[in-house]
């Protein structure tokens, strides 16, 4: 269902929702004709949004690893993409995906974040891409 929602400044119903606000609930709506955006009510067919869920300890791991790999991938240039991080009871596996489709796994032992992207480098050189 297309939003139907005018513009509050030029009456115009080019419309789109370019971000959602919590507190207080709305949708912050931009024309597409003049460029001015407004905080608006949510529009009832919407499902209300879910609550945020409570961060684990676990996931602060997790997205500090998923930092880590990007980051050696990044600086090595390495043509592949980071596909996911996954806990084992060693350590961290990555799941990464190279530029001809293939995928590979890399079991990080939960070393220092040193010793981490050491292991890292290591998988990413150019005889296992």
């Amino acid at each position: 269902m297309p939003d139907e929602r005018k513009c509050a400044r030029c009456g115009s119903v080019h419309t789109r929702v370019i971000a959602q606000s919590v507190s207080p609930p709305g949708d912050f709506v931009q024309c597409q004709n003049c460029g001015h955006s407004t905080l608006m009510p949510r529009l009832a067919s919407k499902p209300p949004a879910a609550p945020a869920k409570s961060t684990a300890p676990g996931d602060v791991d997790k997205r500090r690893i998923e930092r880590l790999a990007t980051s050696v991938i990044e600086a090595k240039r390495a043509p592949c993409r980071l596909m996911g991080v996954d806990k084992t009871t060693r350590g961290w596996r990555l799941s990464m995906q190279t530029k001809v489709g293939d995928f590979m796994a890399v079991d990080v032992g939960a070393d220092s974040l040193s010793a981490m992207r050491e292991t890292i480098e290591r998988a990413l050189t150019p005889a296992a891409s």
